[in-house]
């Protein structure tokens, strides 16, 4: 099914255990993995503008147009970490279709992913006047 859909797909975002499976099923004993590798090879498969691969508190790494970029992450007292792939997904999405970088998409995911995950419950605190999210998020979102 996950090749089905890849081939209807622009973009992919998975983790780097989902990364390593799909590798493993799909190029068994042929070579050795590494994430480089794999997008390589499923971009070129499944005609993917981009994949992106979360690494955890090691952030992230994005493959596009033939290139891989490794982008670390932020540091987070790490309350629970449900929601943070979907809030690292948002923000990705939410710079990539703007055409920002991909340095600056990445650090923008990374950021959003590790706030979530700093708070039980995928309940990152909302300041309904934006004043705490353009203090926290502006700084990454200027930097190119």
């Amino acid at each position: 099914m996950v090749k089905r859909l890849c081939r209807l797909a622009t973009v992919l975002k998975l983790n780097e255990a989902e990364a390593k499976t799909m590798f493993e099923l799909s190029e068994p004993a042929k070579e050795q993995f590494s994430l480089e590798t794999f997008c390589s090879a499923w971009a070129s498969e499944y005609d993917l503008d981009a994949i992106c691969v979360t690494l955890g508190a090691a952030g992230c790494c994005i493959y596009e147009r033939d290139v891989f970029t490794a982008c670390g992450g932020y540091p987070a007292q790490v309350g629970d970490t449900v929601g943070a792939g979907d809030a690292f997904a948002a923000g990705f999405l939410y710079g990539y279709h703007r055409g920002w970088p991909t340095g600056k998409t990445a650090r923008f995911a990374n950021a959003i992913g590790a706030n979530v995950a700093s708070h039980a419950c995928a309940n990152s605190p909302v300041d309904s006047s934006g004043v705490q999210c353009r203090r926290v998020f502006k700084p990454i979102c200027v930097a190119a």
